[in-house]
């Protein structure tokens, strides 16, 4: 950034993005630190992982019983594992959001009195209750982690991501603004000087979007805070 402000020294636009875009990594860093930190990542993995193992457990049993020999326990079962079909056999391999929500279809369907009766039919009725529980284990949670980061000051890291990415993009636009203007300059220098600068800010933006594209829906496996740490130093700040 420094090189980047440097190299313009009378273009007051950039000098002031410049500060702004400093400002949107420091920001993004504390945002980072604090996703990595969170006392409730580990506690949703874990959380999630229940409510997987109970939906996989009584999707089977149903399944399972659906072979049965007995007519009536056989039925049960094809009824409940045909609630499985129609929100999805794997489901449970959703991001979170998209998750509960069709769990919480699931569990509508299931709380049936059609389909409570096969449950009991086939002996499914604690298994259905296990995930239930499951599922309002989770919700529960996502509510104190919304209710907490309700009451920080640091922005979301979506949030963060995207002001740095804009602000690195409208400063790409000054710098060819500038560029473009000096097209007719009559030394090599300042041309090079000017594609330079140009190729530093794109250089950023591709560190940036990796940045952002590196999360995933749990907890990720590279170190989000290394990662930054060397977008600065790549670009100089």
């Amino acid at each position: 950034m420094d090189t980047i402000a440097a190299g313009l020294p009378n273009e007051t636009t950039v000098s002031k993005l410049a500060d702004l875009i400093r400002a949107d990594i420091a920001q993004m860093e504390a945002a980072l630190s604090r996703d990595k930190a969170s006392e409730y990542t580990a506690q949703l993995a874990q959380r999630d992982q229940v409510r997987d193992d109970a939906f996989v457990a009584l999707r089977d049993f149903a399944k399972a019983n659906s072979n049965r020999s007995n007519p009536e326990i056989s039925r049960a079962g094809m009824l409940v594992y045909s609630v499985f079909e129609t929100r999805g056999l794997t489901l449970y391999s959703k991001g979170y959001t998209e998750q509960s929500a069709d769990m919480n279809l699931l569990l509508e369907d299931l709380s049936t009195e059609e389909t409570q009766d096969a449950l009991d039919v086939m002996g499914g009725t604690t298994w259905y209750d296990e995930l239930r529980l499951a599922q309002d284990s989770f919700e529960q949670l996502v509510r104190d982690k919304l209710s907490t980061e309700a009451q920080d000051t640091i922005l979301p890291t979506r949030t963060s991501r995207l002001r740095l990415t804009d602000h690195i993009e409208t400063l790409l636009g000054c710098v060819r603004a500038v560029h473009d203007v000096e097209a007719q300059a009559t030394t090599s220098d300042v041309r090079a000087a000017l594609d330079e600068l140009i190729n530093s800010v794109n250089e950023i933006i591709v560190n940036a979007m990796t940045i952002a594209r590196a999360r995933q829906t749990r907890s990720a496996s590279v170190d989000e805070h290394k990662e930054v740490q060397e977008v600065l130093e790549s670009a100089g700040i």
